[in-house]
């Protein structure tokens, strides 16, 4: 009886791991159609499955664990090493403060952070443009420059207005287009190039075309003639400035980051 107990255990176990195996790779297929994700080869498709069930596991392991406050989950990025998703999808370069005759000192609307909200959200304003996707171009420094400019000129004029990233992947010469950038050499350049076109008038190709397509035949679709830069660390003045209008910003990027999908991430 000793003997077929064991016999049986171990029949279970092998039956019992392809069944696992196939899960994960049905998994694998339907995410790859959920995203229309297509590999050259065999070989590229088991060493992206390899990936994607790594990203898996952390995931679950992540979530079963309920210490953070935010959820992970699959999303397109689930086949990209940390390595992978760094080089394609970030492009902020830190750099030395420009020093500018267009930077100012931030405004204090607020006599004591007493007086500024604990809570505000600009979307909720209808301040904040539809979400965009950069693709795999390094040019967040494009698009959250952009953001704050789409969310200022809605304040100040009342129209919401979707402006282009292109413009400045192309034509802000301080900074490498795909190859990342700055978000100050951003608002320069918005300032010098005497405003921002519409995204519909320099639409976003997520690709560096190494040629400014700017003629001066287009009228701008929002202009800023100066900008200001919350000081390193100081908490209360970022208080004060995000309760004045949305404010570019920029995050250190680590793999949970690549994996996130709700809630607030901290």
């Amino acid at each position: 009886m000793k003997h077929l107990i064991t016999v049986c255990i171990i029949i279970f176990w092998v039956c019992a791991y392809p069944t696992m195996s196939q899960k994960l790779h049905e998994a694998h297929q339907q995410w790859m159609m959920k995203y229309e994700r297509t590999y050259t080869n065999s070989s590229e498709m088991e060493k992206r499955f390899q990936i994607f069930k790594n990203n898996l596991e952390h995931i679950e392991k992540h979530n079963n664990a309920g210490n953070k406050s935010y959820k992970l989950g699959l999303n397109p990025y689930s086949d990209l090493t940390s390595q992978e998703f760094i080089a394609s999808y970030t492009g902020l370069k830190i750099s030395s403060q420009i020093s500018s005759s267009k930077m100012e000192s931030i405004p204090i609307l607020f006599n004591s952070n007493d007086d500024v909200p604990t809570n505000f959200d600009w979307r909720q304003q209808g301040v904040v443009t539809n979400v965009k996707n950069q693709n795999s171009c390094g040019c967040c420094w494009a698009f959250t420059a952009v953001a704050a400019v789409e969310g200022i000129v809605k304040i100040k004029t009342g129209d919401l207005i979707s402006l282009s990233e292109q413009q400045l992947v192309d034509c802000d010469k301080q900074s490498h287009g795909c190859k990342g950038g700055t978000i100050d050499s951003a608002f320069e350049s918005i300032v010098n190039d005497q405003g921002i076109l519409r995204e519909t008038d320099y639409p976003y190709k997520g690709v560096d075309t190494q040629t400014c397509q700017l003629n001066g035949q287009i009228q701008a679709g929002a202009q800023i003639n100066s900008y200001a830069t919350v000081t390193p660390n100081d908490e209360q003045q970022l208080l004060q400035a995000v309760a004045q209008q949305p404010v570019s910003a920029a995050i250190s990027v680590g793999d949970e980051f690549k994996k996130y999908m709700h809630v607030v991430y901290s």
